[in-house]
């Protein structure tokens, strides 16, 4: 599972499509009766968000957490069926824990 960077309005039509394999498979192993575990999470550090960062003119420290929301919101209504007790943050210090 390749998880997003946010470091964008929103996310993209490529998101959904690397998004969509992962999950019609996971939904098809759960409806045969397999436990499936569908981590998401969000990589925020690198090159992207600080390019995001210096396009809108502030630090990425603070454009990161409401991009995280935003991206969080979409992805919930694209109807996907992730893990979201076991979502990441590569910014979250226990990430690294």
């Amino acid at each position: 599972m390749m998880f997003p960077y946010p470091s964008a309005e929103g996310l993209h039509v490529g998101n959904i499509y690397a998004f969509t394999g992962a999950d019609v498979y996971g939904r098809y192993m759960r409806l045969r009766g397999h436990t499936v575990f569908e981590p998401i999470g969000f990589d925020a550090f690198g090159i992207h968000s600080e390019n995001f960062a210096l396009k809108v003119g502030t630090h990425p420290m603070e454009l990161i957490p409401s991009n995280v929301a935003n991206f969080t919101r979409q992805l919930k209504r694209t109807g996907a069926m992730y893990d979201w007790d076991h979502a990441v943050n590569t910014t979250d210090p226990a990430y690294y824990k």
